[in-house]
């Protein structure tokens, strides 16, 4: 019969081949993409990256993802999976998101990490690979993803296991667990050297793929290592259901007749899988451009 050790050692290495590494994965993606100016893939890979964590954390601290119908308990949605992790690791994670002191005092937007998973949540969903919903891509959106994944990445580790031997747990001045040594020292992280994120990052790494994760990156990045200059800029792109269709309908109360526009509009209703709503939205407007 197995030891308790023994089966959270093996828990521990399933969720991380399952999750962590993968998650580790999509961020370094993320980077590379926002990088290159390949803002849709950065949000896509972003999300994928907080999803996995965020699940790592749930399943090594006693959730489930399964509900009692056997139905997946949380999909993909970023913000549900945030408030269930906030219930029991909520300290761990900044108040507000905000400016890194190295970069002077640039304009910024700060934000709270719960209003950033939520615009996450939005430009970094399934339907974003097919650039239905568009986006918006503010300069700060990096440094935020950086600062919210390094703490998701830091709980996505059993809080609760114990780190001192027995002889010592009687010493109050000594943390017991992962979640007091997260407490006193704020850049401890326990996902270990040998760790996927520290293979595609190390010394033996790739330049290109270190220069891309670590470039900005002030949570990660050694403490010598050059940034070098950093750009910023904003970026959007309307959905292209908007520039195609739904920017033709008129308003209410208006006549505007496009037979061509309304056709378009029946055959991305009829052909393309969007959901329930946006097709609703199509053939409304199919039948408001009709003549």
């Amino acid at each position: 019969m197995s030891t308790n050790t023994e089966i959270e050692a093996l828990k521990n290495s399933i969720v991380t081949s399952m999750f962590v590494d993968p998650g580790d994965e999509n961020y370094v993606m993320a980077r590379i993409a926002y990088h290159g100016g390949l803002y849709q893939d950065f949000f896509w890979n972003a999300a994928q990256a907080t999803e996995k964590y965020l699940k790592a954390s749930l399943l090594l601290n006693g959730e489930t993802l399964i509900k009692n119908n056997g139905h997946n308990k949380f999909g993909h949605n970023l913000e549900r999976l945030f408030r269930k992790v906030e219930s029991y690791a909520g300290e761990f994670f900044p108040d507000t998101l905000t400016r890194p002191v190295e970069l002077g005092d640039l304009h910024w937007r700060s934000e709270t990490p719960q209003a950033f998973v939520a615009r996450l949540n939005a430009a970094g969903d399934p339907s974003s690979r097919y650039n239905v919903h568009g986006y918006t891509k503010r300069w700060e959106d990096l440094c935020h993803l950086d600062q919210f994944l390094w703490a998701a990445r830091r709980v996505a580790f059993r809080l609760d296991h114990v780190i001192v031997p027995e002889r010592m747990r009687s010493n109050p001045d000594i943390p017991q667990t992962i979640a007091d040594q997260l407490r006193r020292t704020l850049t401890f992280s326990p996902r270990s050297v040998t760790s996927r994120l520290a293979k595609l990052t190390g010394p033996r790494s790739r330049v290109e793929l270190r220069d891309a994760f670590f470039k900005g990156n002030f949570l990660f990045a050694p403490a010598d290592y050059d940034h070098g200059t950093i750009f910023h800029g904003s970026s959007a792109s309307n959905p292209v259901l908007y520039r195609r269709i739904l920017a033709y309908v008129p308003e209410e109360g208006d006549v505007a007749p496009n037979a061509t526009i309304a056709e378009l509009a029946d055959w991305a209703a009829s052909n393309i899988f969007l959901g329930e709503a946006i097709a609703d939205q199509l053939r409304d407007a199919a039948e408001r451009l009709r003549p």
